[in-house]
């Protein structure tokens, strides 16, 4: 991850969790190919806001999130695929999914 996450793992309730998970602090990163640079080095200390992210474990990561949603009233659906996106409008509202048991379902206005 990158530094620019800790204030979206703040408004979401879950920078505490992640902290506590005790992944890995990273200081830099190394991007190849970025655009016309073959290799840049950043490093998170030149930036004003933070020193550091996490070099995470995916599923332990999502897990934090999952439970951040939860936590904020979303209805979180493990293995689930989203078929169809519901609109009204310009404003998303809903979704048509499928579940492991192969039946369709759909959610709108939660």
């Amino acid at each position: 991850m990158l530094p620019g996450i800790i204030p979206i793992l703040a408004e979401i309730d879950a920078l505490a969790a992640v902290e506590a998970a005790g992944f890995g602090r990273k200081t830099g990163s190394t991007l190849w190919g970025w655009g016309k640079t073959p290799r840049w080095d950043l490093w998170f200390y030149d930036s004003d806001a933070y020193d550091h992210a996490w070099l995470v474990e995916r599923a332990r990561f999502d897990a934090i999130l999952f439970a951040a949603a939860t936590r904020a009233g979303a209805v979180v659906l493990d293995r689930a695929v989203a078929r169809t996106l519901l609109w009204d409008g310009e404003r998303l509202v809903g979704a048509a999914w499928s579940a492991p048991d192969s039946c369709r379902r759909r959610g709108h206005g939660w």
